[in-house]
């Protein structure tokens, strides 16, 4: 909304989730079309390696779906097929946004590696977390709150003491799965728990 409360038409964090809940999810062959249109401009630059930061049961509800599970078996798919031409680094997305700790876990228990896959064309490097938004949107978590409104974590939980024990077990339960973390921190609030925590034991 603009100063005088008209809308803008612009939709931020949990606004957006509003429209992309409504929209289909991708098929499986747009997700296919998709990463086969990509890996050949890939190519035709030079590019023989890249990463997704996020795919997983989280994604599910992102971007109609691109993020999500889907998208990851047809990654594998195509490296059955010999079709994926270049090599590509993985962080898993157990939970999306506002998850809690139980969701996370059951999403890591479901994107168990087949391995049936070749690590050195299609690696999981590890798990992502979102602990916080973004400055622009006032969503990262800040020790100083913005003019009219405060950030925080965007995990699962009533509080800050709630969502930093979920951030805890989610962190404390990958790393006992023998993950690394790639753990999305904009504010520097978020950064203490979560440079406390990630030291795998």
């Amino acid at each position: 909304m603009d100063e005088p409360g008209e809308p803008t038409g612009l939709l931020h964090e949990g606004a957006r989730a509003l429209v992309q809940n409504a929209l289909p999810p991708l098929s499986r062959q747009e997700r296919t079309d998709a990463i086969r249109s990509a890996l050949a401009k890939l190519a035709r630059l030079g590019v023989t390696s890249y990463a997704e930061p996020g795919l997983g049961p989280g994604g599910d509800g992102i971007m109609r779906g691109a993020l999500g599970t889907e998208t990851l078996d047809v990654y594998r798919r195509l490296l059955a097929d010999g079709e994926l031409t270049a090599r590509l680094g993985v962080l898993l997305l157990p939970g999306g946004m506002a998850s809690t700790a139980e969701e996370f876990t059951r999403g890591l228990t479901a994107l168990t590696d087949s391995g049936d896959a070749d690590p050195r064309r299609l690696a999981i490097h590890g798990v992502k977390i979102f602990a916080d938004g973004v400055v622009p949107n006032r969503t990262a978590w800040m020790h100083e709150p913005y003019v009219g409104g405060c950030g925080s974590l965007c995990v699962g939980g009533e509080t800050d003491a709630q969502r930093v024990a979920e951030i805890e077990a989610m962190i404390r339960h990958a790393h006992a799965a023998g993950y690394q973390l790639g753990v999305h921190v904009t504010g520097d609030r978020v950064s203490t728990p979560s440079r406390t925590l990630s030291p795998r034991p």
